[in-house]
């Protein structure tokens, strides 16, 4: 009927998807293939446990996105961000908003909250 021709019609076309511009598709694929050799060099976590691990430190992670902001902003690194209000210092900004909230709630200005 009516609805299989419908069907029919949506089936046929063929989705067409733009090319990536040649320098996105090379950049992209020389970024993931250091960072696949980097997981390579990673420590295997118990298989019940399935993540990723640090190269360098040994830590788990769940998601690759924790590990890479793991290995660009903490691992082996000094803190970046200053408290100010203390002296503390910390290496993820969500943490530094956090310790604002938890350490500072009086003196917070708009821009911190």
């Amino acid at each position: 009927g009516a609805a299989t021709a419908a069907q029919q019609q949506r089936d046929s076309q063929v989705l067409s998807v733009p090319a990536t511009p040649p320098i996105f598709s090379s950049l992209s694929r020389s970024l993931e293939s250091l960072w696949m050799a980097k997981l390579k060099q990673t420590k295997p976590k118990p298989e019940s446990t399935p993540g990723f691990s640090c190269p360098d430190c040994g830590n788990f992670y769940n998601h690759f996105s924790s590990l890479k902001r793991h290995l660009d902003f903490e691992c082996n690194k000094e803190p970046q961000f200053v408290c100010p209000h203390c002296p503390q210092k910390i290496k993820q900004k969500a943490y530094l908003l956090k310790h604002i909230r938890k350490f500072h709630s009086n003196e917070v200005t708009s821009t911190e909250k």
